[in-house]
């Protein structure tokens, strides 16, 4: 089985126990208990889908699935273009800034009529 987690609990609104916080060590869930009347714990175990009701007689039909080639494939693809579209625009970012930092350089493509007209052309 999984490491035991104990889910602390506490009473709310005098009818509903709700969960506040999960913790590992059975030591501060015994402490939790004892901090107060309304004050409770679930022991669970991680990844034990065995009984998922709220009694052992009391099972849902609850399972969960396994990807789907199909679907793990296309998980895949999705991280990659979200990747790939971080990248983009990381490499959009840096040739904005490297464009403006640039002064044109005068040569045979520059525009005469668009420089100053104390510039020697």
């Amino acid at each position: 089985m999984g490491q035991p987690i104990y889910v602390l609990t506490t009473l709310v609104e005098g009818n509903e126990w709700r969960p506040v916080a999960v913790v590992t060590d059975e030591y501060v869930a015994d402490q939790w208990i004892r901090e107060g009347k309304d004050n409770d714990w679930i022991p669970l175990e991680l990844d034990d889908l065995s009984t998922t009701g709220m009694a052992k007689a009391e099972k849902t039909p609850f399972k969960p699935r396994k990807p789907k080639p199909n679907d793990q494939a296309q998980q895949n693809i999705n991280d990659q273009l979200m990747k790939a579209n971080v990248q983009l625009k990381q490499l959009v970012e840096d040739l904005t800034e490297k464009l403006k930092s640039m002064k044109p350089k005068r040569g045979a493509a520059s525009n005469p009529l668009l420089q100053s007209g104390d510039e020697e052309v």
